[in-house]
């Protein structure tokens, strides 16, 4: 009688419970891995929004206006006041912030023979803030460059 073949009830129960807890541990890890999945895709959305921005802002900078995802943005260096775009244009998702201001360049002195060449840089070029919020999670993005528009 002690010649026991297979496995008791107790040893069953005990391995269906070890299984369950290490599916239950993958679950969460998959979860957590898909939610910040997400959340790194709408930043990456929203650095491309603000690079798109910038990217017009520099070609059009000359032109002193520019249309932006079908909205008309004022490029005068003069504005010192924040213009707001939203993207898309219908049930928007994203608030993109568009700042221009002097910079805080100083003058380019070329010593010549003749006499010095001084180039005003902060005539030339201009501070551009473009900050993209995302609405549904607040997360921000901005981006700072200096562009020319002269």
């Amino acid at each position: 009688m002690n010649n026991q073949k297979g496995l008791t009830l107790v040893e069953v129960l005990g391995t269906v419970v070890l299984l369950g807890i290490a599916i239950l541990a993958i679950t969460f890890v998959l979860q957590q891995s898909t939610i910040h999945s997400k959340d790194n895709e709408q930043q990456d959305r929203s650095v491309q929004i603000t690079r798109s921005v910038l990217e017009e802002i520099k070609n059009n900078s000359r032109l002193g206006t520019a249309t932006i995802f079908d909205q008309n943005v004022n490029l005068s260096p003069s504005s010192s006041t924040v213009q707001s775009i939203q993207y898309p244009k219908v049930n928007p998702k994203y608030t993109i912030s568009i700042s221009i201001s002097n910079s805080t360049f100083n003058d380019l002195t070329i010593a010549k023979t003749g006499g010095d060449l001084i180039i005003p840089l902060k005539n030339i070029f201009k501070l551009v803030n473009v900050t993209s919020a995302n609405k549904e999670t607040g997360k921000q993005f901005t981006l700072k460059a200096y562009v020319e528009f002269s």
